[in-house]
């Protein structure tokens, strides 16, 4: 967990200074600002939602950045939404141990149960496509682009509270939806299934 963390903390960060440099979601900052802001983004999306930088800003590549570590989340145990860390991660090894020919999953010399596998595709499955169902869903009932109604709907699901400036335009069919994303992504998918 705690490896895994770092790696999506710095990633994160370094793909947001990537990604905004030039951006309008970075205008007027200074090169330390900046970076300030790109790890602060980083940290804030998988866990407290708390917005440094105006979301509807950024580009397209940092909303996609954004809606990724949205839907990883934060630590089991802790209070952010997502996926959770450990799953994401269980998922990257079990790709991993399937393209090298492996059936099991093993990291630092121990085996990951099949039936732990298993679980962390369930969830992740499920969740995908709720995001996506909940994108297309706003997109057409709302005047909302595609990303961004995902953006929101990731956003619910995974309990972030952020927004891409998106949540005034949305019609009460994609409201109610949110308000039912939010629900889930607090109990928990697997709970609801």
């Amino acid at each position: 967990v705690l490896i895994s963390t770092l790696v999506l903390l710095l990633s994160g960060a370094l793909a947001f200074c990537i990604t905004e440099w030039n951006g309008p979601a970075f205008a007027g900052m200074t090169p330390g600002q900046k970076i300030l802001n790109g790890f602060f983004q980083s940290v804030t999306v998988r866990t407290a939602g708390f917005a440094s930088i105006d979301q509807a800003a950024l580009t397209e590549g940092g909303k996609a950045v954004s809606i990724l570590l949205m839907f990883v989340g934060g630590s089991s145990g802790s209070t952010a939404g997502g996926v959770k860390v450990v799953t994401f991660v269980t998922l990257l090894l079990f790709i991993w141990n399937r393209a090298r020919g492996r059936s099991a999953v093993n990291v630092f010399h121990r085996q990951i149960p099949q039936e732990k596998v298993m679980d962390a595709m369930t969830i992740a499955s499920i969740v995908v496509g709720l995001a996506i169902f909940g994108g297309v869903f706003i997109s057409a009932t709302s005047s909302v682009g595609f990303t961004d109604a995902l953006y929101e709907a990731v956003s619910a699901i995974a309990t972030v509270g952020l927004t891409a400036g998106a949540t005034g335009d949305l019609s009460i069919p994609a409201q109610i939806l949110i308000i039912i994303y939010m629900y889930f992504g607090r109990v928990g998918v697997l709970t609801i299934s």
